[in-house]
């Protein structure tokens, strides 16, 4: 896990490095990365927990971003969420925080083909229309944002299953 959010920070670093170039300090940058358990989680337990009940971790890509820019990260990544719930928490947990690059990586729960179901749980048409919302209200708040998603589909046997839509990561998304 450390190395995944090793290299996933630096790619987000290199994805948003216009962005730092516009910045007159990289430090006075504030971040947001926002998405899942993939952005809220690290790989070690702190014993500590957020505003949601989730239990704290460090090594998370945020805490390398942070690292490597020595820029304010926010951590807003909520466990289990989708686009449908994260088009909800954008006002309070990115224009409310003052960002400005908002980092979003969403889309393995989206794409979640429950083993008990009978589709996935956010269809891939509403998925791309969320995330187009999303950077849409961001750039209208003055928030540049970085997409760091979709993500393979998780397939751990009696977790998801690749379903028939698994298209996901296919970059079906218009650029920004």
């Amino acid at each position: 896990m450390k190395k995944l959010s090793f290299i996933l920070a630096i790619l987000i670093l290199l994805t948003a490095f216009p962005f730092v170039a516009l910045a007159d300090n990289v430090s006075d940058l504030k971040i947001v990365a926002f998405g899942d358990s993939l952005t809220h989680y690290g790989n070690i337990e702190t014993g500590t927990y957020d505003e949601y009940g989730n239990l704290i971790y460090k090594n998370s890509y945020p805490e390398f971003l942070q690292e490597l820019l020595g820029a304010e990260v926010y951590n807003a990544g909520v466990g289990g969420n989708t686009t449908d719930m994260g088009i909800l928490r954008i006002q309070n947990e990115i224009i409310n925080q003052n960002a400005d690059v908002a980092v979003i990586c969403l889309g393995m729960n989206d794409q979640a083909y429950p083993v008990a179901a009978k589709a996935v749980l956010t269809p891939i048409e509403r998925y791309r229309i969320n995330l187009e919302n999303m950077a849409k209200n961001l750039q209208a708040a003055g928030i540049d944002v970085v997409f760091a998603t979709p993500n393979p589909v998780c397939d751990e046997t009696g977790y998801y299953k690749d379903g028939p839509e698994y298209t996901y990561n296919n970059g079906m998304l218009p650029i920004y």
